[in-house]
């Protein structure tokens, strides 16, 4: 099984983005709590 890393990464205009590697996903949010969202529903699909 791959390994599969997510990660929150602040921007330097204040914003969030997440990255996924399996996915090769990047998108921004607007703030803390979207990219904390984003990151729930990316656990749900890869939940290891």
């Amino acid at each position: 099984m791959k390994e599969v890393s997510i990660e929150i990464i602040r921007e330097k205009d204040g914003s969030y983005a997440i990255a996924c590697s399996s996915l090769k996903v990047y998108s921004v949010g607007k703030t803390l709590e979207e990219a904390k969202n984003l990151k729930k529903h990316l656990n749900y699909i890869f939940p290891y």
